[in-house]
């Protein structure tokens, strides 16, 4: 996760997102990876490369889903 990210900020109504929480949107399923104001960012996918000597060894693929769509963000029920 994102170290500088914030780690809350509203959405519409009294909810809040929290980076790590599991969400879904449209076919979109994965966690909170970034909040701003304007955007969240949600992770579906991360990998390990293989290279010992790369500056970064995981890589993450993220949806951007800006805040006029956050209505249809879901979130998912934790067992």
């Amino acid at each position: 996760m994102d170290s500088n990210a914030p780690t809350k900020v509203k959405s519409t109504g009294d909810d809040l997102f929290t980076v790590g929480e599991h969400v879904k949107w449209k076919d979109t399923e994965g966690f909170v990876n970034f909040i701003c104001d304007e955007y969240i960012t949600i992770c579906v996918c991360s990998y390990t490369k293989d290279d010992p000597h790369c500056l970064h060894r995981t890589e993450k693929v993220c949806v951007l889903c800006y805040s006029q769509y956050w209505d249809e963000v879901e979130r998912e029920e934790q067992e």
